[in-house]
């Protein structure tokens, strides 16, 4: 009889671990994001500077001042800035995340200038009484005739500023609606800390030369005033992101509670002479800083600092979004430069001593109160996000 061949049992060959976690990676949705983006920023102009050139109209029986660089407030150009965020999800069903986020604004510039000459307008530079010893308001001409002789002189203006920040915030999944394969909500919760940095500087030159030189007092000086506000807070705040056949929006409110620290830094230099003879400096400064005016002072104020963000993007692919957007943020409580200059200086000493034409008198007189204001900074950007 012949052998009856038996078939060999087949068996289901074991799941092979990497098929299994090659087809988790395709099904699992992305966890972490990195986003860039170019912000196109401007911002509310700074507080006004008080009265700094007047130009002097003289008739036989009366004079008229008309002010040519008072409450002046610098609006700077628009900016250009940069935005990094970086984020994912802690856990795996995606319900708790933290994301960290950074701006940097460069350094924006903006300068003024008025110049005098011996046959033009009378220019002068102001300068007013103090309450506290009655010293009498006075000027330094810098510009136009001094009986048969006349005065070239100039003033110039310069403002800076920049401003920066920083953000950590956890964020916690709170909903997810989808009404068919393309439209999706999502929702979620955040909070956190929040720094925002802004750095501002305002100089004034002043400068009056007689012609010619040796017949009279010339005089040039440079104030220096410079302010940084640094707020930190806690940061609270959602996020609302609509979803459609592979366009979104997205809103972010969000609110900043707490301090800013606002310091103030006056410095100024000067030169002298009489008669083509230098004169030796007796005290610091420059012209309007002088006396107590000059040095560190510093405060804490309580701040918010609200923000909204809106951005509209489409998804190039699963992991690839590219958006445009507007933000807007406002800080209540902010020094600027410019709102630390003041020409009420009869109670400060000069840096030249019974010196014609530049501030002097006694010098006891408090250092003034830090200056503050708001600040408001809009933007419109454009970036790209990759999800991984």
């Amino acid at each position: 009889m012949a052998d009856t061949a038996v078939p060999a049992l087949k068996l289901d060959s074991p799941p092979d671990p990497k098929s299994e976690l090659k087809i988790d990676a395709q099904l699992r949705e992305p966890r972490f994001w990195v986003a860039t983006e170019y912000v196109h920023t401007w911002q509310n102009a700074t507080t006004a500077t008080p009265d700094l050139v007047d130009q002097v109209t003289v008739t036989p029986n009366s004079s008229t001042v008309t002010p040519m660089y008072n409450q002046k407030r610098v609006v700077f150009g628009d900016g250009n800035a940069v935005r990094l965020t970086l984020g994912g999800w802690i856990d795996r069903d995606e319900k708790f995340g933290a994301e960290l986020s950074g701006f940097y604004t460069p350094r924006q510039t903006e300068t003024d200038s008025i110049t005098g000459t011996p046959n033009g307008p009378i220019l002068t530079a102001p300068f007013g009484a103090s309450a506290l010893n009655g010293v009498t308001a006075g000027k330094s001409q810098i510009g136009g005739p001094i009986g048969s002789t006349g005065v070239q002189g100039y003033a110039s203006f310069t403002s800076t500023t920049e401003s920066y920040g920083g953000e950590g915030n956890l964020l916690a999944h709170l909903l997810t609606y989808h009404h068919g394969p393309d439209f999706s909500v999502d929702a979620s919760g955040l909070g956190g800390f929040r720094y925002f940095g802004v750095a501002d500087q305002f100089q004034e030159s002043i400068g009056r030369e007689n012609v010619p030189p040796a017949l009279g007092n010339n005089f040039s000086g440079t104030d220096s005033y410079q302010t940084q506000s640094n707020f930190y807070g806690a940061d609270f705040g959602g996020r609302v992101r609509v979803g459609y056949e592979g366009l979104f929006a997205e809103l972010t409110p969000k609110l900043g509670l707490g301090v800013t620290d606002e310091s103030v830094d006056v410095s100024g230099t000067s030169s002298a002479s009489s008669g083509g003879t230098p004169l030796p400096a007796l005290n610091p400064g420059g012209f309007l800083a002088i006396g107590n005016k000059l040095g560190d002072r510093s405060t804490d104020k309580f701040a918010v600092l609200p923000q909204l963000t809106l951005k509209v993007g489409y998804d190039l692919t699963k992991q690839v979004e590219v958006f445009v957007g507007y933000d807007v943020l406002y800080l209540s409580q902010v020094a600027r430069a410019s709102g630390q200059v003041s020409n009420q200086v009869g109670a400060s000493t000069s840096p030249f001593a019974a010196f014609g034409g530049i501030p002097g008198g006694a010098d006891n007189s408090p250092p003034p109160a830090i200056s503050s204001t708001s600040f408001l900074q809009q933007g419109v950007s454009a970036g790209l996000s990759a999800k991984f």
